[in-house]
């Protein structure tokens, strides 16, 4: 698979690329990507909108949730459950993996850092399988 082909682990959706996430790295289990820092992105506060980080740890869960056979499986999210760590003041990365596929379900957690590698959400999420 193309990782600059202009998707998201093969797949196009308008709110990723209104997120400007980059696909990074998948396997068997696994997907990375980053959320490049934009000052779009940041809240009254001046950091990363949990929205913005919410969106990467979405459809990076669901790129780890098909990771298995990206090119065929659709999904979409059932349960999505995040905590917020830190505060995020740069580009961010989330590392998330597949931790059991069983028919059609599929249930992933994941880790978003900031580039000095500081852990900054934690999510759970629940996704549906749909071949394409």
């Amino acid at each position: 698979m193309n990782l600059d082909d202009g998707t998201f682990f093969g797949i196009r959706a308008p709110v990723a690329e209104l997120f400007d996430l980059r696909a990074q790295a998948m396997s068997d289990d696994t997907a990375t990507a980053i959320l490049p820092w934009s000052e779009r992105f940041l809240n009254a506060a001046g950091t990363i909108s949990g929205p913005a980080i919410m969106a990467l740890l979405d459809f990076t869960l669901a790129a780890a949730a098909r990771a298995h056979d990206p090119l065929h499986w659709r999904v979409a999210t059932l349960d999505l459950s995040t905590k917020f760590l830190r505060p995020a003041r740069s580009t961010l990365l989330a590392e998330c993996h597949s931790d059991y596929r069983g028919g059609r379900t599929c249930f992933a957690s994941g880790v978003v850092y900031d580039s000095e590698g500081t852990k900054i959400a934690i999510a759970n999420g629940v996704f549906m399988l749909t071949q394409t």
